[in-house]
């Protein structure tokens, strides 16, 4: 199991990024019109499997509500990023709205963070079942718990008990579960790219799109699992030792998703009373996309827009 890598970083200082917090991303899906409506994720909690996160990041410190490690790299609560990726996902859905840096889609949403991948980008599958697992059955100090799951990572083989720890979050504790697709798209919707855990029918995969093409990003996987894109192209976010980086990716892509989902989940039980369960949720989310015309091994239902329709 890996992250599913398109290019390196572009590391920027904080000068270049003060003259708009709110990075293209973000506009792109419309979050900001969801928080002129009072929600930005509030109460939401949002697990994270990644590389870690630069918890001590000023635009993402006290983001963190809990975590841990599984891999050798440190004790079990260590969650230093020596990659960037897993910061970079942390930021793109929850870093703070606090007038510098960048600012996350849902960023009064809470992270729990899980390392499961090295610095290298590299871990185990038994790992990444384990901390499925351990996400579904943590609860915080004021009984929160775990909404969404977001991996922005994925890999070749399919691997049964992974799929059985999702399908245990879904239809057992009513988890919404976002994953990336995958980057060895050949810009042909006709062939199809398989990664796992994104391919399995009970997440929400997500695909790639570029904001300046104005089309699905040649190198996202396509399949007929695809459920909608999101931007993945040169997307701004925090990067570890107070840096903020542009990468590329359908990592990048599926933090955009997870974000809204927790907007979603905010907006709409504040509205009706009662919690959402996961179909609904899914189908709320899909309910906010917009065809881009491209086939639905691509694109899905379309590109992710929050105030569609």
């Amino acid at each position: 199991m890996s992250l599913i890598p398109f290019d390196l970083a572009s590391v920027v200082s904080t000068e270049a990024v003060a003259a708009s917090e709110i990075p293209p991303g973000v506009f792109h899906i419309h979050a900001p019109e969801i928080w002129t409506q009072g929600y930005q994720g509030a109460g939401v909690v949002i697990a994270v499997l990644d590389t870690g996160c630069d918890i001590a990041h000023p635009d993402l410190a006290g983001q963190v509500i809990a975590g841990w490690n599984y891999t050798l790299e440190g004790g079990p609560n260590d969650l230093t990023d020596l990659n960037g990726h897993g910061t970079h996902v942390c930021g793109t859905i929850a870093a703070l709205l606090n007038g510098r840096g960048v600012a996350g889609a849902a960023p009064q949403a809470k992270l729990l963070v899980i390392k499961v991948l090295n610095g290298a980008g590299d871990g185990e599958s038994a790992h990444l079942v384990n901390a499925i697992n351990s996400a579904v059955g943590w609860r915080g100090p004021n009984g929160e718990r775990v909404r969404v799951i977001s991996m922005s990572l994925g890999g070749p083989y399919n691997d049964p008990a992974l799929q059985a720890a999702i399908i245990n979050a879904v239809n057992n504790c009513g988890v919404l579960v976002v994953c990336a697709s995958g980057n060895d798209g050949d810009g042909n919707a006709a062939t199809s790219e398989i990664a796992y855990p994104g391919a399995y029918p009970e997440v929400v995969e997500v695909g790639a799109y570029d904001m300046s093409a104005g089309a699905v990003a040649a190198f996202s996987n396509t399949n007929g699992q695809i459920d909608l894109i999101a931007p993945g192209v040169m997307i701004l976010s925090a990067y570890p030792r107070a840096q903020y980086a542009y990468m590329s990716g359908t990592s990048m892509a599926t933090p955009h998703v997870s974000a809204a989902a927790a907007l979603l989940i905010q907006r709409h039980e504040a509205q009706s009373g009662a919690e959402i369960g996961e179909p609904a949720l899914f189908e709320l989310l899909i309910g906010h996309t917009v065809s881009i015309g491209a086939p639905p091994q691509a694109q899905g239902s379309g590109d992710l827009n929050l105030v569609a329709p």
